[in-house]
């Protein structure tokens, strides 16, 4: 699987690639990007391991001051980050009725950086005055 940071490049069958474009690739594939003009690609490549359980892949852009509620509720989460960020992560845990909500963790990424969020129900804040645009892939 691929993940494109940054856009300005062409992929195969020229494609126009942008930033938080993604693919997937199978063994044995050919792919291709080219970089329009002197920049070189911005690309994340991701090795999945195993196929037992289907990934969701899902662009998310957080306006200043907004939040993505349940941002995950089922496993582990990839965050990938298109901009420089600053999130808070309220994460919730056990059942629904009787949730217990967790102390907000800071977040601060720079655009191609990667971090993992652990299982439960999170409440993702944009605290920067810009937004924060992001790839979350959940296993």
């Amino acid at each position: 699987m691929w993940i494109a940071l940054t856009g300005g490049m062409t992929g195969k069958g020229g494609k126009t690639i942008s930033r938080g474009d993604y693919g997937e690739a199978k063994p044995g594939d050919d792919i291709l990007f080219s970089p329009e003009g002197s920049s070189r690609p911005g690309l994340i490549i991701i090795s999945v391991q195993t196929e037992k359980q289907p990934l969701t892949i899902t662009p998310v852009t957080i306006d200043p001051g907004g939040v993505m509620a349940d941002a995950s509720d089922r496993n582990t989460t990839l965050l990938i980050a298109l901009n420089n960020l600053a999130i808070t992560d309220i994460t919730s845990s056990g059942e629904e009725e009787n949730w217990r909500v967790g102390k907000p963790e800071k977040i601060a990424m720079q655009a191609g950086e990667v971090r993992w969020i652990k299982p439960g129900v999170h409440k993702l804040k944009n605290v920067k005055s810009t937004k924060s645009e992001l790839i979350t892939i959940e296993w």
